[in-house]
């Protein structure tokens, strides 16, 4: 039987520092917003088919003002649908509450993998924008073609 035995520490190999972390779960609101939209636009369908005029003409309201099927189906529609995104917002909002108090704090390794920051001279950026720009790009041949 063989067994791997960890190499030796590389001076240069970053070294793990440990924190605490929070870990929970949240909702994603803009789920539970295009929900309740969508339940504004179903709430706005059943309300103006549900309570047309039994002839079947437009609704006359008290004054006598006269509004079409389209009509009345987009002033439900202007109300329901930022009505309806509200609520979802705030079901998402209870749902993120209730589920923060299953929040968890647990113990991590956070290892940082960037190299250190070299600045560049004028001299080497220069050097670096002549190279980019005799080097041939294939896609611009392509397109003198």
């Amino acid at each position: 039987m063989t067994s791997e035995q960890p190499s030796p520490a590389d001076p240069g190999d970053p070294v793990p520092a440990r924190e605490r972390v929070v870990v929970r779960r949240a909702p994603k609101v803009w789920g539970f917003l295009a929900l309740g939209a969508i339940a504004g636009v179903v709430a706005t369908l059943i309300l103006t088919f549900a309570f047309r005029p039994a002839d079947g003409g437009p609704t006359v309201t008290e004054d006598g003002t006269q509004f079409g099927l389209t009509q009345v189906f987009g002033f439900l529609l202007v109300c329901l649908i930022p009505l309806g995104a509200a609520l979802g917002a705030l079901v998402a909002i209870i749902l993120d509450r209730v589920m923060a108090r299953g929040a968890v704090e647990v113990e991590v390794e956070r290892i940082d993998v960037a190299g250190p920051v070299t600045e560049v001279t004028d001299d080497e950026a220069a050097a670096i924008a002549a190279t980019e720009s005799t080097t041939p790009d294939p896609d611009e041949e392509s397109r003198r073609s």
